[in-house]
C-alpha cells in the first residue's frame, strides 16, 4: 500500500475519532478524552501536511517508476482500467485465449489466459446454481450474496501481492542496547538480530457449476457467480486467519484453558480487555487498541451497564475509548469453545499501522473450466484456484486474546 494511502486511512480514522469525542459532554467527557482530543488534533495537522507532500512526491514518481515489463505506473494503471474480468471468464468458457487490453495486462504480469490479475480481482461454494425462473425482458442487476465483513485487515494483517516463488519477510527482532557510560569508559557493543520467515504458497479453491440453458437465459450470470466465488475465497482466507490463525491452539495467540473466567463479565471486566493491553510499546493509549468480538460477546457487552442508573453499557464505553470495536462471524461462539462455563474469545490488536502479521497472496488466481465431467447434464463446472501463504504471525506481542465469561 502506498504511503499516501496509509496516511489517508489514518486521517479518516482520526477524523472519525474526533467526531465521536466532539459529541461527548458533561460527565462523559473525561480528562482523558480532553487529552486525547488535543493529541489527535495535533496528529491531524501533521497528517494533512504529510498527505500534501506525499501526493506531490508520488505524482512525480509515477512518471519515473516502471514495472518489470518497462511500463510506468501511469501506463500500467491505464492497462488495468481497460482490462476486463469478463474477458477472462468468457475466454475460459469458450476455450480460447484472451486478447486486447486484457491480454496485454496478463502479458505484463507474466500470466496466461486463465489467470486473473489481482488488480482486477478483490481477493477475498458447491452445487448447481440456476437462473431464476422469472427472468424477463427487463433484467435488473444481479444482487450479490452477503459475506461477513473481512476482519483480517481490521486487525492489521497485511495481504500483499507477491510474485512467483517463495516470499521472505524479515524482522529486526533484537534492537541495539545503549548505555550511559561514565566519561572515558567504554560502552559495550550490542548484537542486533534479524529473523527471516519464508512463506511458501498453499492452495485455496472453490467451484460451482451452471447449466448451459441458464447461461443463455440470464445475462451476467458468469460474472456474478465469479464475483461470488472470489468473495467466498476471500471469506475463507479471513476465516483461516481468525479462527485457525489467531485462535489456533498452537502458533497463534489463543489463551490457555486454565485462564478461563469463572464469573460472568461485569462492566469493569470489559474495560480491562482494553486498558490491560496499553503496554507503552505497541499501544500508548486506549485508542491504539482495536477489539474484535464474536456476536454473542457483543450482545452480552451491550447488556452490561456501568451501574443500575447509567444509560451507558460496555459496548458504548469500548467503542468510545478504543481504536475500534467490531464483530466477526469467524470468532467461534462461546457454546462452541466452552460449552460448560460459557467463556468466549476476544482478540485485541495494537497499533495496526505497523506490520505485525502477513498473509501474502500470489499473483494470478486461475480459472478452470470443465465442460466434460457434467457434460451429460449439460453443465459447466467453473473452479477458481488461488495461492496464498496462510496466516503468519510476525510479532505476537502486538496481539492478545482473552477469555470473557458471558453466560
Amino acid at each position: 500500500m502506498r504511503e499516501s494511502l496509509k496516511v489517508a486511512l489514518r486521517i479518516s480514522e482520526v477524523k472519525e475519532r474526533l467526531n465521536h469525542l466532539g459529541g461527548l459532554s458533561g460527565d462523559d467527557l473525561t480528562e482523558e478524552h480532553r487529552a486525547e482530543i488535543g493529541t489527535l488534533t495535533n496528529e491531524y495537522t501533521e497528517l494533512e501536511t504529510r498527505a500534501r507532500a506525499l501526493m506531490v512526491a508520488e505524482d512525480e514518481a509515477a512518471n519515473e517508476t516502471t514495472t518489470e515489463g518497462g511500463k510506468t505506473d501511469t501506463e500500467f494503471r491505464s492497462m488495468v482500467d481497460k482490462a476486463r474480468l469478463s474477458d477472462i471468464v468468457d475466454a475460459a468458457l469458450g476455450g480460447r485465449a484472451t486478447d486486447g487490453a486484457t491480454r496485454e495486462l496478463q502479458d505484463e504480469l507474466g500470466l496466461d489466459s486463465a489467470q486473473v490479475p489481482l488488480e482486477l480481482l478483490e481477493v477475498r461454494t458447491a452445487g448447481q446454481t440456476s437462473a431464476p425462473s422469472d427472468t424477463g425482458a427487463v433484467q435488473h442487476p444481479i444482487i450479490p450474496a452477503v459475506f461477513p465483513r473481512a476482519a483480517a485487515a481490521y486487525l492489521g494483517v497485511e495481504m500483499p501481492s507477491v510474485p512467483v516463488g517463495d516470499s521472505t519477510f524479515t524482522l529486526l527482532s533484537t534492537s541495539l542496547k545503549p548505555g550511559t557510560p561514565a566519561a572515558g569508559d567504554d560502552q559495550a557493543h550490542s548484537a542486533g538480530a534479524f529473523t527471516a520467515k519464508t512463506v511458501a504458497p498453499k492452495r485455496v479453491q472453490g467451484s460451482f457449476f451452471i447449466r448451459r440453458e441458464d447461461r443463455a437465459r440470464l445475462a451476467g450470470m458468469e460474472e456474478a457467480l465469479r464475483e461470488n466465488l472470489s468473495a467466498a475465497i476471500s471469506d475463507k482466507m479471513d476465516s483461516e486467519i481468525i479462527a485457525n490463525g489467531f485462535l489456533a491452539s498452537s502458533g497463534g495467540i489463543r489463551p490457555k484453558d486454565g485462564d478461563k473466567a469463572s464469573t460472568t463479565a461485569k462492566f469493569s471486566d470489559y474495560l480491562s480487555l482494553l486498558y490491560g493491553e496499553v503496554d507503552g510499546i505497541y499501544a500508548n493509549m486506549a485508542s491504539d487498541v482495536r477489539l474484535l468480538f464474536g456476536s454473542d460477546t457483543y450482545a452480552h457487552a451491550g447488556s452490561v451497564y456501568r451501574s443500575n442508573n447509567a444509560d451507558y453499557n460496555a459496548v458504548d464505553a469500548l467503542t468510545s475509548k478504543s481504536g475500534g470495536l467490531r464483530v466477526s462471524a469467524h470468532i467461534p461462539a462461546a457454546a462452541t469453545v466452552d460449552s460448560v462455563a460459557g467463556n468466549a474469545l476476544v482478540i485485541a490488536a495494537k497499533d495496526v499501522s505497523l506490520r505485525h502479521a502477513v498473509a501474502p497472496v500470489w499473483q494470478g488466481p486461475t480459472l478452470i473450466v470443465d465442460e466434460v465431467t457434467q457434460a451429460k447434464a449439460g453443465e459447466i463446472v467453473i473452479t477458481m484456484v488461488a495461492l496464498w501463504g496462510g496466516f503468519n504471525l510476525i510479532r505476537s506481542a502486538a496481539y492478545a486474546a482473552s477469555w470473557v465469561k458471558i453466560t
